[in-house]
């Protein structure tokens, strides 16, 4: 049996159906495909099932169907009604607690996740009220299918950001990303490892890092102004404590301290961030700022990478599509995602050349603002060391790459007790240190990888297919 994931997409439908099932088969390289026929042993469906859907399930297919109305199924269900929610607590799916502010249809019954339409409410008396599954699941002949109300591939894919709470251990807040996207693909992949299982089938994906290593970690400097001698600070330290760093300079802020630029050492990358330090609306606008930090970075003799980080940490579909148009190999921002694996946006329906890679919105500079204003205190190396070691902690145990920014307004003078004890925290652990452009290039050549899983059923057996890279590894669960 071919073991491989099917995404349903109706015939005559637009490309940008169902986006969010196929960012998470890439970012897991399961097998998979596009289709609207029952040809898989798993399929996946968002919003519209086809006509063929019962007979898929009596033959023993596993189905997922999110965005799901109760006519989308055979089967009867209890169908509460809609509810507006700002959270949904997905630990029971392998995930946390995920801000997904949207309209969800209600279910009742046993299944996994919670759903409280009463938010931010004390109880009293013990007394729990309305609680439902956030994903439920229903035998149906010889097959079955997960199905909740969420519109969790169309979160995957929505666009926002807002001042919020950034982390799990702390109120710190930052203007990031509106839904918590990770989380929501993190329990996606739970319920896909669940319907291989139930469909008595391995879960096949490639490995995330190279090497065997758990996770990779990589720092980011935005050059938001140069600040003396600060910047130079952060370039030296850093490789005293063996980090290289990718530097993203902003050209209006720091065209009057060029020299400062020229001094960073060859070892660190140097990346664009724009000319006007802002996000614009339009393409034609974002594709100008680009270009002029671009010429700018070339006029100075620097190594161009065709690496960015937005401004501001924003982003749009107009600015992604102007990097693509100027062969962009990356960006990285914070308004687009801010935990988990790279992706490929879709523009149009279409998937996009250029990586996004999240990046925890987390930096000294605002770090301080934030303290003076919550807590009338300044920062310290020590509360930032902390800060950056929690994350660091907390994506190491999850797996997901570790992906840290700053600036040299604050960070530049306390940059070696920081890097210091990042270092010693770090020693341990199976970590591949490396840049966001070396980690870029390997998720690219992963992305590329073409292969297929043939099962055997009677000797529990797969066979890999396919030209797979040494420094890539097949994992089965």
């Amino acid at each position: 049996m071919l073991i491989r994931l099917g995404i349903y997409q109706p015939p005559q439908r637009r490309t940008s159906y169902n986006i969010g099932w196929k960012v998470l088969a890439e970012q897991e390289k399961v097998p998979f495909i596009v289709t609207d026929q029952p040809d898989c042993p798993v399929m996946a469906f968002d919003g519209k099932t086809p006509d063929w859907f019962a007979d898929f399930l009596r033959s023993g297919g596993i189905a997922i169907v999110t965005d799901c109305h109760p006519d989308l199924l055979p089967f009867g269900v209890e169908y509460v009604g809609d509810a507006s929610i700002e959270y949904a607590d997905l630990t029971e799916l392998g995930s946390t607690l995920a801000r997904v502010q949207c309209i969800t249809r209600l279910y009742r019954g046993n299944g996994y996740g919670t759903i409280r339409i009463h938010e931010k409410r004390i109880g009293k008396a013990g007394i729990i009220q309305d609680e439902f599954p956030v994903f439920l699941y229903t035998d149906y002949g010889r097959g079955g299918c997960f199905f909740t109300g969420l519109p969790m591939s169309r979160l995957v894919t929505a666009l926002g950001d807002i001042l919020r709470a950034t982390a799990s251990f702390s109120n710190f807040s930052e203007r990031i990303v509106s839904v918590d996207k990770h989380h929501v693909l993190k329990a996606m992949r739970e319920i896909l490892l669940m319907a291989f299982h139930r469909r008595e089938l391995p879960y096949v994906h490639l490995s995330y890092f190279p090497d065997n290593y758990q996770s990779a970690i990589a720092f980011r400097i935005d050059i938001d102004g140069v600040f003396g001698d600060n910047l130079i600070n952060i370039s030296k330290r850093a490789l005293d404590n063996g980090f290289r760093l990718t530097f993203f300079a902003n050209k209006s802020l720091c065209k009057d301290n060029e020299q400062f630029i020229r001094k960073l050492d060859p070892e660190h990358e140097v990346g664009n961030h724009a000319d006007v330090h802002n996000l614009l609306n339009d393409y034609e606008s974002n594709l100008r700022n680009i270009q002029e930090c671009q010429n700018w970075l070339a006029g100075l003799g620097l190594e161009n990478s065709k690496s960015f980080s937005a401004p501001r940490g924003m982003w749009n579909d107009s600015l992604h599509r102007a990097l693509e148009d100027l062969g962009y190999l990356y960006t990285s921002d914070f308004g687009a995602a801010i935990g988990g694996y790279p992706f490929f946006p879709y523009l149009n329906g279409v998937k996009s050349r250029v990586l996004q890679i999240p990046v925890n919105p987390f930096s000294a500079e605002r770090a301080s603002i934030w303290r003076e204003e919550t807590e009338n205190q300044d920062i310290s190396a020590e509360y930032v060391a902390e800060f950056y070691i929690q994350i660091i902690e907390e994506n190491y145990h999850r797996c997901y790459p570790i992906i840290l920014y700053s600036h040299p307004e604050k960070f530049g003078l306390i940059a070696n007790q920081v890097f210091q004890r990042i270092r010693e925290n770090i020693a341990p652990m199976n970590l591949w240190r490396t840049t966001l452009t070396e980690f870029a290039n390997w998720w690219i050549k992963r992305d590329k990888i073409d292969y297929g899983v043939e099962y055997d059923p009677s000797a529990y057996r797969s066979v890999i297919t396919g030209d797979i890279d040494a420094d890539v590894s097949v994992k089965e669960i």
